[in-house]
């Protein structure tokens, strides 16, 4: 892990899909893992 200038935390993450799932369901579960680990946008920024 690296401390980027603005005291956001950088972290790599792999995740491992077994081969015999469908695509649908593995971008599913590729985009539900970026949903929870994106930043949320602070609120009392706009």
């Amino acid at each position: 892990m690296r401390k980027n200038t603005n005291t956001q935390t950088e972290v790599k993450v792999t995740i491992h899909i077994p081969d015999k799932v469908s695509d649908s369901i593995r971008q599913q579960k590729i985009n539900r893992l970026y949903d929870i680990l994106k930043p949320k946008k602070d609120k009392n920024a706009a």
